[in-house]
C-alpha cells in the first residue's frame, strides 16, 4: 500500500504555522530560507513523482485496471494550477551556485526592478513568501495555510485513484 504520510510537506505545515519571522535572528533567517528551498525541492518532487506515476500506469494495463488515471491527469492539472511556477522555483534553488559564480550568469539570472536596477532573488523571505530570480524572471511561492491546504487537497487527490483490491 503506498503510504499518505504527509511528505512532502512536513516542512510547509512547519512554516504554516510559524509566525511571521519579522524580528528575528540570523539562524532564524537561514532556517526559514532552508525551510523554502526544502519546500520549493519537495513540492518540484512530488510533480515529478505524479509525472511518472502516470508514465507508468500508461505504460502497463495491470496498472491501467487498478487505478484512475482520469483522476491522475486531474491532480497534475489541480498541480499546475495551484503551483504554476513550482518547475522554475526547483531550477533556481537547484541551479543557484551554477548561476551566481560569475557575474554575467548572474545577471541572466536577476530582474529589472523600478527603479531600473537590478536584483538578484535566491530564497528571498519577504512575509511568507520565498523569492527567486531564474532566467530573467521573478520566481515564488508562499509557505501560508492555504499553500499547505492546496497541498493536501492534491496529495488526497493522487491517492484517490489507487484502488485496493
Amino acid at each position: 500500500m503506498i503510504s499518505k504520510r504527509p511528505w512532502p510537506f512536513l516542512t510547509i505545515a512547519l512554516m504554516a504555522w510559524l509566525p511571521p519571522l519579522t524580528q528575528h535572528s540570523y539562524t532564524a533567517t537561514e532556517m526559514a530560507q532552508m525551510a523554502g528551498r526544502d519546500g520549493g525541492m519537495s513540492v518540484w518532487h512530488f510533480g515529478k513523482t505524479i509525472e511518472d506515476v502516470l508514465k507508468l500506469v500508461g505504460k502497463y494495463q495491470i496498472l491501467r485496471n487498478r487505478t484512475n488515471p482520469d483522476a491522475l491527469k486531474q491532480t497534475r492539472r489541480l498541480l499546475q494550477q495551484k503551483m504554476p511556477m513550482r518547475e522554475q522555483v526547483r531550477h533556481a534553488i537547484a541551479h543557484r551556485s551554477d548561476f551566481f559564480t560569475n557575474p554575467d550568469s548572474a545577471r541572466n539570472h536577476s530582474v529589472l526592478t523600478p527603479p531600473g536596477i537590478r536584483e538578484t532573488r535566491w530564497g528571498q523571505l519577504i512575509g511568507r513568501r520565498f523569492r527567486y530570480t531564474v532566467n530573467g524572471m521573478a520566481c515564488y511561492y508562499d509557505l501560508n495555510r492555504d499553500t499547505l491546504g492546496s497541498f493536501v487537497e492534491i496529495r488526497s487527490k493522487f491517492f484517490a485513484p489507487f484502488v485496493k483490491r
